[in-house]
């Protein structure tokens, strides 16, 4: 592997979930899988192998979510590691 290859991450912003959706993010994948018509499966993992899993349900064949960076608790530091998903 080349030393000049970048890695490609999700940009912030409101997804549309239909059926699966897979979001990038430095040392964090975030995975959303439809299980059935009122639920949807939500799977992340960081870069220490740590597994978070749960089940969303909804009421409409359809989730909208939004990610969003979150202020760092010192603001206005212009760094921070957290990200906000809005369901």
């Amino acid at each position: 592997m080349s030393d000049d290859s970048k890695n490609i991450f999700s940009n912030y912003g409101i997804y549309d979930l239909g059926d699966d959706l897979e979001l990038s993010l430095p040392n964090v994948s975030i995975k959303f899988q439809r299980i059935s018509d009122n639920a949807f499966s939500y799977f992340r993992e960081n870069s220490e192998g740590k597994i978070v899993e749960k089940i969303i349900p909804v009421k409409s064949h359809t989730l909208k979510i939004e990610l969003a960076p979150s202020r760092p608790l010192n603001y206005p530091a212009r760094r921070t590691n957290h990200v906000f998903l809005k369901f």
